[in-house]
């Protein structure tokens, strides 16, 4: 689950009261911006202490979305549904068209999201960004924190963000994201792809079908959970909790932390180097647990085929089933 890590975020969850919405767009004092039941394209620039917001209709002049402040934070209702949108790429653009019905891509009942409304919008960068229900494509500059879910196959993608990233994806869209100041927690389902820079703050990562998610350094705890063939990708990164069912995976350059890793099916982990202090890894099927430096307070459970491997063990060593180091009995 998607958690929101901040108070002011929290706030966004409350709606609107009708009649709201009768401000025109302009400039408005306020440190976040929610966006809401929009199709189209979100661009969001640098600049100035006020959030400026310029919403325009779509190609038919029509469904401009709608614009207000309310409790401090500028709600944008772009006033579509996205239920049962479908979205196909081509040429690098994204098609929408609803049913199951395709009368190939770009044609027939599908309309280009450039058709679709618009949103400019300058802002400070430390700004908020929360956006839901929607279908969009664009780029952001640096944020101040960012909730984003992002569905279909439509692409996002941002600066620097100083503070939390809250990212849940469905489909087979993309989010690209500089380096984050806090903490991360992805959600994805479909084959979607995250890709981040630097983390300063703790992940966690749970993963479903084929999407993944990669990252730079994570300085933080990493905790992953992925089944299905999707995985993770990191750099550095310090105590590692990994569960995988499936054909997943977990990739991480240097480990140093303590290490636990649960595999059923054909999966793997795998960490280039590093100093994993405890080392616990419980594989069923054919999996595999890999590290490439040093296994300390070795606790290994093998059922199957599976296998665990590390350049050096040293301490305690516990090991059940299959594959036990030579000076390792297996009980």
């Amino acid at each position: 689950m998607i958690r929101v890590c901040t108070a002011g975020l929290a706030l966004l969850l409350m709606g609107a009261a009708p009649g709201a919405f009768a401000q025109d767009a302009g400039a408005y004092d306020a440190g976040t911006v929610q966006i809401t039941n929009f199709i189209g394209r979100i661009e969001i620039r640098e600049g100035g202490d006020q959030v400026v917001v310029e919403a325009r209709p779509g190609a038919d002049g029509a469904d401009t979305a709608q614009v207000s402040l309310t409790g401090g934070v500028v709600v944008i209702d772009g006033g579509q549904t996205v239920s049962g949108v479908n979205c196909r790429r081509r040429d690098g653009e994204a098609f929408l068209g609803g049913g199951r019905s395709w009368f190939g891509f770009g044609g027939g009942d599908s309309r280009a999201i450039s058709e679709y409304p618009s949103l400019v919008i300058t802002a400070p960068a430390s700004l908020g960004l929360v956006i839901r229900d929607s279908i969009y494509e664009g780029e952001a500059g640096a944020l101040g924190e960012a909730n984003l879910a992002v569905r279909s196959c439509t692409h996002f993608t941002t600066g620097q963000i100083a503070g939390a990233l809250n990212a849940a994806m469905s489909g087979s869209g993309a989010l690209t994201a500089g380096d984050v100041g806090g903490a991360a927690n992805f959600a994805l389902s479909g084959s979607g792809r995250i890709t981040t820079g630097d983390i300063a703050g703790a992940v966690d990562a749970r993963i479903s079908g084929a999407g993944d998610v990669r990252t730079g350094d994570i300085a933080g705890a990493l905790t992953a959970v992925v089944s299905g063939s999707g995985g993770l990708a990191t750099g550095d990164a310090g105590d590692l909790t990994s569960v995988v069912s499936g054909a997943g995976s977990v990739r991480v350059e240097d480990q140093t932390g303590a290490m636990s890793a649960r595999i059923s099916g054909s999966g793997s982990v795998r960490a280039a180097s590093g100093r994993a202090q405890p080392f616990s890894a419980i594989v069923s099927g054919a999996g595999s647990v890999r590290h490439g430096g040093e296994a300390v307070d070795v606790d290994v459970a093998i059922s199957g085929s599976g296998s665990v491997q590390a350049g050096q063990y040293s301490g305690e060593l516990r090991w059940r089933g299959r594959g036990a180091p030579a000076a390792t009995a297996s009980d």
